[in-house]
């Protein structure tokens, strides 16, 4: 598998990083129910397979996926560890908010050690922006790495304004694949500007550009499954999306690659893209993903991809942020 330096000087990760949404199991943005055992046999999969960082959030089923990434990574010491802070489960569980303050923060890191039975967290962020001032937040954050609590910082899900006002940045994270594209117009430059690494998570859309994903199989999920909610998989989008998905079979099989696994080399090629997190229900799936941490595409094909998502309607908008995509999971809420 190939891999990228974060940023100069910092660690060598795989382009490719296990995505451990799933573990937390069912939860307000959740995937439905899901088996602990089977969770850990999926991520050593990756593991075993040469993917070299994990990630994860305290909010991902309430602390369980974080219980499930330590318990895995006590026979990895040698794989990092992207976590976040900030964001919370309401007490009813039916909605989530943000917390960026001191306390907020020093808390959630400490719950984070126990949970990964690690004694320094590699990767650690902001998990969705604050409404106001993150300044504050921001010192703890620098003051949590001249610790030692933390060995690397950043901030997921915002624009190039907030990241402008983070000094001491080391990375960043989100949204990007062929359907949402906007964080290459300004975000992805950024960073190759400031070297700043940059990992990306979605490539698939959560299986939708799989090659596998069918309007039969959204409707036999688990009324738990937060897609059901989800903007992309509306009628108004996913027909198009589904379009797309067969208008990539041919460019896929010309590679060698299932359409699921072009989706992901998308993401990694592009410019600015430290690393895709991708993640799995079982160790048979990941066996699906591997090989697309060994190809590169060139620009040529890159833009042919593009040229066929925007055909179908997926044209890149202003920069796309996890609040502007939990807004549009809650209008569509039921």
């Amino acid at each position: 598998m190939r891999h990228k330096l974060l940023f100069p000087g910092g660690p060598s990760l795989s382009v490719l990083g296990f995505g451990a949404w799933k573990a937390g199991g069912g939860w307000i943005y959740g995937l439905g129910q899901v088996d602990d055992q089977t969770s850990m046999a999926t991520m050593r999969k990756a593991l075993e397979g040469g993917v070299n960082w994990v990630d994860t959030a305290p909010i991902y089923g309430a602390g369980r996926s974080e219980e499930v990434v330590g318990r895995v990574l006590a026979d990895f010491p040698g794989v990092l560890v992207n976590t976040k802070c900030g964001h919370f489960l309401s007490p009813d569980g039916k909605s989530t908010y943000v917390d960026l303050s001191p306390a907020a923060i020093r808390r959630d890191c400490e719950a984070s050690i126990k949970r990964l039975g690690r004694e320094v967290i590699d990767m650690y962020q902001f998990h969705i922006p604050a409404s106001g001032s993150m300044a504050e937040g921001w010192q703890t954050m620098l003051d949590l790495q001249r610790e030692g609590k933390v060995r690397w910082i950043g901030s997921c899900n915002v624009g190039v304004e907030a990241l402008s006002g983070f000094p001491g940045l080391n990375l960043t994270e989100g949204v990007f694949n062929l359907l949402h594209r906007g964080l290459g117009r300004e975000v992805l430059p950024w960073v190759v500007q400031h070297e700043v690494g940059a990992l990306v998570y979605e490539a698939q859309v959560t299986g939708l550009l799989t090659g596998s994903f069918s309007a039969e199989r959204l409707a036999s999920l688990p009324p738990d499954d937060f897609r059901h909610r989800a903007v992309d998989f509306q009628p108004e989008v996913l027909p198009r999306a589904l379009k797309l998905v067969e208008d990539l079979r041919p460019q896929a099989a010309d590679l060698g690659l299932s359409v699921g696994e072009l989706a992901i080399a998308y993401a990694c090629s592009e410019p600015g893209v430290t690393g895709v997190m991708v993640g799995a229900s079982n160790p048979g799936q990941v066996g699906g993903w591997l090989q697309a941490g060994e190809v590169e595409l060139t620009l040529s094909q890159q833009a042919e991809l593009v040229a066929l998502a925007t055909s179908t309607g997926f044209t890149p908008g202003a920069d796309e942020t996890y609040a502007s995509v939990l807004k549009s999971i809650s209008s569509n809420r039921a």
